[in-house]
């Protein structure tokens, strides 16, 4: 069973001007080596993904070619889901963001709203704290290249909630 995703650039195909994009595939147990790439033109992408044995999880990356890089996964086997890109304000609204992911250990980690932000704490798989940060910025710059390759979990607390996103370092 193929399992499908679209992802469509709005404001390009309201003026049906293709664009250009680059895709990564990735099994969820090597999320460093991409299974498959690809590029493609169009206004609108849909992704067909590959019949596996027993593998129903595949990660991607799309990247639309000279603008920010965007993440997302497939994570049912339903068909036709929809993502949006984001603009510029959106972005601007979400309350964190981490770039690049995946990275070397080196990457940024963007606060909408720092003064209520208490802490930052980064885990490593087994939950173990292996860097925190009390005083937070709005932009947030981590160097951390001896860590070891892996996914890690990035937590930003706040006083009244705490919002953890997860980072691969390559």
């Amino acid at each position: 069973m193929n399992s499908s995703l679209r992802i469509r650039n709005m404001a390009l195909s309201v003026l049906g001007i293709p664009k250009e994009y680059k895709i990564k595939y990735y099994s969820p147990y090597d999320q460093v080596n991409s299974i498959k790439e690809e590029t493609r033109w169009a206004p609108q992408l849909t992704l067909e993904f590959p019949e596996m044995d027993t593998l129903e999880i595949i990660l991607f990356e799309v990247f639309p070619m000279g603008e920010n890089f965007k993440s997302a996964t497939n994570d049912t086997t339903s068909k036709d889901k929809e993502i949006k890109k984001r603009s510029n304000d959106e972005l601007q609204k979400q309350e964190v963001l981490i770039y690049p992911n995946p990275n070397d250990g080196n990457f940024v980690v963007l606060l909408e709203n720092p003064e209520t932000v208490k802490g930052i704490y980064i885990s490593n798989n087994l939950g173990q704290v292996v860097d925190s940060r009390n005083e937070v910025f709005k932009q947030n710059s981590y160097t951390l290249n001896y860590f070891n390759s892996g996914v890690y979990s990035v937590e930003v607390v706040y006083s009244d909630k705490t919002i953890r996103k997860k980072i691969i370092i390559n």
